[in-house]
C-alpha cells in the first residue's frame, strides 16, 4: 500500500514537472501502478521503487524550452498531447466550417435576398451566442483558470473565449450581410482576382473566421468542463493565485 505521506511525494514531484493538472492526475495513477508493480516483483522499498519510476519517466517529463513563440518551458509528454489537442481540435473546426460553408452558399443561391439576410444574421449571431451562453452559465468553472493561474488545469482552457475576445467579427459581418447583400448572392459570377472579387470574396473569407474560431472555442469549452470534473477534487492541493 502506498501511505498518505508517500502519496504526497509523488504528487509533489509531479507539480514540480509543470504538468497540466488533468494530466498529472492520470501520470499519478500510472506512477503509484508502476512503484506498487516493483515493491512487490522485486522487494523494493518505496524510494527505491520511486527512483526507479522517475528515471523510466525522465525523459517524458523533463522540463526544457521547445522554441517557437512559447516561452514557457514544457517537456515532451505536454507537448505529444498538446499536439494531439490540436489536430483534433482543427479537425474539427473544419468540418463544421465546411458544412457551414457549403450551407450558407446554398442559402446564398436558393433562398430570397431578404430571406437570406435575416437567416446569416441569425446564423452568425447564434455562432457567437452559443459560446457566450456557455461561458456564462459556467462562469464559476471557467473562472477557476483565473484563481489557479500558477497552474495550468488543463491545455483545453487556453481557447475556451477565443472567438468572445474578437466579438467585432460577427458584428462586422452582419454589417455586410445587411448593406452588400448581393456580395453573397453573386459570389462565383466573377472572373479574375480583381476588386470586384475581392468585394465578393471578404464576406466568405469572414465567414470561414468566424466559424473556425466559434468552432475551436466551442470545443475547448466542452472538453474543459469534462475534464475540470476530474480535476475539481485535487484543487484542495493547489494554492491559489
Amino acid at each position: 500500500m502506498i501511505s498518505k505521506i508517500e502519496e504526497n511525494k509523488i504528487r509533489d514531484y509531479l507539480l514540480d514537472k509543470k504538468l497540466p493538472i488533468d494530466i498529472l492526475l492520470e501520470v499519478n495513477d500510472h506512477f503509484i501502478i508502476q512503484i506498487k508493480t516493483l515493491e512487490f516483483e522485486k522487494d523494493l522499498s518505496f524510494d527505491d521503487a520511486f527512483k526507479n519510476v522517475k528515471e523510466n519517466w525522465r525523459k517524458d517529463l523533463t522540463l526544457s524550452w521547445a522554441g517557437g513563440m512559447d516561452i514557457n518551458d514544457s517537456n515532451l509528454l505536454m507537448r505529444r498531447i498538446s499536439k494531439n489537442i490540436v489536430k483534433d481540435n482543427i479537425y474539427f473546426a473544419l468540418k463544421v466550417t465546411l458544412f457551414g460553408m457549403l450551407f450558407t452558399i446554398l442559402m446564398s443561391k436558393f433562398l430570397p435576398q431578404n430571406l437570406f439576410q435575416y437567416l446569416i444574421c441569425i446564423l452568425v449571431s447564434a455562432i457567437f451566442i452559443y459560446p457566450l451562453i456557455i461561458f456564462i452559465i459556467n462562469f464559476k468553472k471557467f473562472n477557476l483558470t483565473r484563481k489557479y493561474d500558477n497552474y495550468t488545469l488543463s491545455l483545453h482552457q487556453h481557447n475556451t473565449a477565443l472567438v468572445l475576445s474578437l466579438a467585432v467579427l460577427p458584428v462586422n459581418l452582419i454589417q455586410q450581410v445587411l448593406n452588400h447583400p448581393e456580395n453573397f448572392n453573386s459570389f462565383g459570377n466573377f472572373k479574375g482576382f480583381n476588386l470586384d472579387f475581392w468585394n465578393h470574396a471578404f464576406p466568405y473569407l469572414l465567414l470561414i473566421v468566424i466559424f473556425s474560431l466559434a468552432s475551436l472555442t466551442i470545443i475547448s469549452q466542452i472538453k474543459f468542463l469534462k475534464q475540470l470534473e476530474i480535476v475539481k477534487p485535487f484543487l484542495k492541493y493547489l494554492k491559489p493565485s
